[in-house]
């Protein structure tokens, strides 16, 4: 096998169709008609168990230190109109941390974080905001479509009279120096909560390892969500977790899932999974996420 980095996606497909490659990731719904319907290529992937969200720092950037900022930026933000503009529904808007794959962990009834100008409009009245300069730091080019939720979430935020800045930056480096809010991606690894928000913002991660937040309680129900085997303490462990991190602390908020979209060649016999990992092997691993 033969791997190569090819950073722009008009690149990938111009090879995918010269015969250069078999297969080519990250294609975007604006270029799937340029694939699509040609002779002897096929575009394959779609919804996945991995999404992305983004993280707030207020131990690193003063004018976040306000829960009710916080709480109001996650509900500023329209997730349907990202999912839906920006990946043509091939993405699905996500108001929380939860899959059906947690089982009996899992509360479908729960509602999460949504969209809700009104509540923002009271969540800033209570707040100490005043219109300060909110710094967002992106690459802009990791992930596909990143720029353009970055560009849209600007958008929303704005129209909510919250002062958001857009910094564009080469590195990641360079984002984790800043602070603010930055994006990230995660999922489910394996069926269990363990694997989404205790994986994603526990002790050991980005967020809580660089200094931009950190919550003893939360902490706390992580451990005993990893450790007890009892389904109805670890059932409300990961409730109360939640209710931190959406209401009473907020430092990520989900916005929609990760669409994995490829070309390749008709006659390559592959199949994609839900995750990010490209299995190349004879045969998938039996249930990689159940």
């Amino acid at each position: 096998m033969r791997f190569k980095r090819l950073p722009e996606i008009a690149a990938r497909i111009a090879g995918l169709k010269a015969g250069d490659y078999d297969i080519v990731t990250d294609i975007t719904p604006d270029h799937i008609a340029e694939i699509d319907g040609v002779n002897g290529l096929s575009v394959t992937g779609g919804e996945t168990t991995w999404f992305r969200f983004l993280t707030f720092a207020p131990l690193r950037t003063p004018v976040l230190k306000d829960a009710n900022l916080r709480r109001a930026l996650a509900s500023a933000i329209d997730r349907d109109a990202l999912a839906d503009g920006l990946w043509n529904g091939r993405a699905k808007a996500l108001n929380g941390f939860q899959l059906p794959i947690f089982g009996e962990i899992n509360d479908p009834e729960r509602k999460g974080v949504s969209y809700d100008p009104a509540l923002v409009k009271k969540l800033l009245a209570k707040s100490s905001y005043r219109g300060e300069e909110i710094p967002y730091p992106t690459v802009g080019t990791y992930y596909p479509m990143q720029l353009a939720d970055n560009q849209a979430l600007v958008e929303m935020w704005k129209a909510a009279g919250i002062n958001v800045k857009l910094i564009m930056c080469e590195n990641w480096d360079q984002v984790g120096n800043i602070g603010g809010i930055n994006d990230m991606s995660g999922g489910g690894l394996y069926a269990d909560p363990v694997s989404m928000l205790w994986q994603i913002i526990g002790p050991t991660n980005d967020l809580q390892a660089s200094g931009g937040w950190t919550n003893a309680e939360f902490n706390a129900l992580g451990n005993q969500l990893e450790t007890t085997t009892d389904p109805a303490k670890r059932k409300a462990a990961f409730k109360r977790m939640q209710d931190i991190v959406e209401i009473e602390d907020p430092c990520v908020t989900p916005l929609h899932s990760m669409p994995f979209i490829y070309g390749q060649k008709e006659d390559i016999s592959w199949k994609p999974n839900p995750l990010p990992q490209m299995w190349l092997g004879p045969q998938l691993p039996s249930e990689p996420v159940a």
